[in-house]
């Protein structure tokens, strides 16, 4: 008679069988998770520590150049002897007695510091001082190609478009439309919610709070929703309002209009023109964009002479006209200040006679401009935009093709897979990865990859 087989010996035997194909794929998926996590964790604290290096070295620096006019009676004109980490670049410019004195690294990327003798109290400051340059970083060896998906179900949508931070929330308006989808771009839901022919629409960080402009040639509501586009109300109007531009968490907005730039501290609920000030911007077509923190508000007075470029850093409460760069272009269609702040990009024509637009780039809050080249670009570029850290760029043409940089714009790929069409705007996620491209009532979304 045949012995029973005991709990023991089963397990035993099943043990013997090892893992199963599904248990073995669990496994694998696992580990790479962990394995993406880490490599996030290590560019993290390799970036954080790169710069605490930073400012540590630009303090002691300070400390050398203090000592240096306790001694001699003024600051010294050579910084060849400061002291300073393996890496670690420093700009320094000596006027009237007084210096700025920048630390950059291409390890800290994006992340620079400055300090000024003539900052209050000796704090070290984020950014480079006005006339210093950040490095131009490489490219990512991850955002090499943008794997592009075309959109369907979306309706006739959109001539301008906004992106969630995460490059999650997408939300677009065309005409008397609005149109948000919640996943990427899979699936979406449309209203009619407007009364006038809508202009421009930016988001806050979260997606949650939108801000749209209509109808460019009389006087129109702006409209303000807080609950991603549920419902909707018109706390102002202006006349021919262009671009509209809000902080991360909606809290701050700007418009430009026919003579005035427009801004609002709460959210929408009141609005002021800051229509002052000699060096105020004027013209008739202003396009606008601000940092996340609302620190960094830059403007284009447009489309009709005199034209200038102006920022402000008080919400425009005070404005500085830019005396560099493309600062008296003829037209500027669109504009990008990075989310920190640190780096804008521009379209502009560089003479009356031009009809072709070109992407210029400062990485030192204006005091200086690059022309960026892009190779084979059909112009002219109407729309531009840009990640956090300003690596990333996106430029788009009214009759060519999508072109994207994911190292500043030293260089770009032209993205012909999705075509060459009548581009109306393009927007990216904070971080870069996610983009989105609308055109001829076309919807594409794009991820950057390897």
């Amino acid at each position: 008679m045949a012995k029973a087989i005991t709990k023991k010996q089963s397990k035993n035997n099943r043990l013997r069988h090892g893992f199963t194909i599904v248990e073995l794929l669990i496994v694998i998926v696992i580990i790479g998770i962990l394995a993406a996590i880490v490599v996030v964790a290590y560019r993290g604290i390799t970036s954080n520590a790169a710069a605490a290096v930073l400012k540590s070295d630009i303090k002691e620096a300070a400390g050398q150049l203090n000592l240096a006019k306790a001694s001699s009676g003024s600051y010294p004109a050579d910084t060849s002897n400061l002291s300073k980490s393996e890496g670690t670049v420093y700009q320094y410019t000596l006027a009237s007695g007084d210096y700025c004195l920048s630390a950059t690294s291409e390890k800290a990327g994006a992340t620079a510091y400055h300090i000024s003798s003539m900052t209050v109290g000796g704090a070290v400051e984020d950014g480079v001082c006005v006339g210093h340059t950040l490095p131009t970083p490489p490219p990512n060896p991850g955002y090499v190609n943008v794997a592009w998906t075309q959109r369907t179900g979306v309706g006739i949508c959109c001539s301008s478009v906004a992106l969630s931070s995460d490059g999650t929330k997408l939300a677009g308006i065309a005409d008397d439309s609005f149109f948000y989808s919640s996943d990427s771009g899979s699936t979406w839901s449309s209203t009619t919610p407007f009364a006038n022919y809508t202009h421009n629409i930016a988001s806050s960080a979260d997606g949650s709070k939108l801000f749209v402009t209509t109808a460019y040639y009389t006087d129109t509501p702006i409209y303000v929703s807080t609950n991603s586009g549920v419902s909707w109300s018109t706390p102002a109007s202006a006349y021919q309002m262009s671009h509209i531009t809000a902080s991360s968490d909606g809290s701050k907005i700007a418009t430009g209009n026919y003579d005035a730039i427009i801004v609002s501290t709460d959210t929408g609920s009141s609005w002021t023109d800051m229509n002052t000030g000699s060096d105020y911007p004027n013209g008739d077509y202003m396009a606008v964009d601000m940092s996340d923190n609302s620190s960094v508000l830059l403007a284009s007075s447009g489309s009709s002479s005199p034209n200038y470029l102006y920022v402000s850093n008080n919400m425009g409460s005070n404005w500085t006209k830019l005396s560099s760069g493309p600062t008296s272009v003829f037209g500027s269609d669109d504009i990008a200040v990075s989310g920190n702040g640190n780096i804008f990009y521009v379209i502009s024509r560089p003479d009356s006679g031009s009809n072709d637009n070109f992407v210029y780039k400062s990485s030192n809050n204006g005091a200086s401009w690059s022309q960026l080249t892009i190779p084979g670009a059909n112009l002219p570029l109407v729309a531009v935009n840009t990640s956090n850290d300003g690596s990333v760029v996106v430029a788009a043409s009214n009759n060519g093709y999508v072109y994207t940089s994911s190292n500043g714009g030293a260089s770009w790929t032209e993205n012909s897979s999705i075509g060459s069409r009548y581009w109306t705007d393009v927007a990216v996620s904070s971080d870069g990865s996610k983009i989105v491209a609308v055109a001829d009532g076309i919807v594409y979304t794009g991820v950057y990859g390897p």
